[in-house]
């Protein structure tokens, strides 16, 4: 039986690399559908354990997209040289 991952469910497993406070705690991933457009998006997921000022613990998250669409980088790239002629 092979394992099958749900929309809307992630996982995540103890970051046994971590060398430094800056590496996360946790790593996994998690699949996530718009509730708009109903896009299912594959993410990476970080987690941080942290302690507040009272002493209790708590994580922080991150969450990133494996793929990043052409779109998202065109728009994100400052690299990108536009064309300033206007043809009309």
């Amino acid at each position: 039986m092979s394992f099958e991952r749900k929309v809307n469910t992630g996982s995540l497993f103890r970051n046994e690399k971590r060398t430094t406070e800056q590496h996360p705690s946790a790593k996994g991933d998690m699949l996530l559908e718009c509730r708009h457009c109903k896009e299912v998006t594959d993410f990476w997921v970080s987690a941080w354990t942290n302690t507040t000022q009272k002493g209790d613990k708590y994580q922080s998250l991150k969450a990133d997209p494996k793929e990043i669409s052409n779109v998202t980088e065109l728009r994100t790239s400052s690299s990108v040289e536009l064309d300033d002629e206007i043809p009309f």
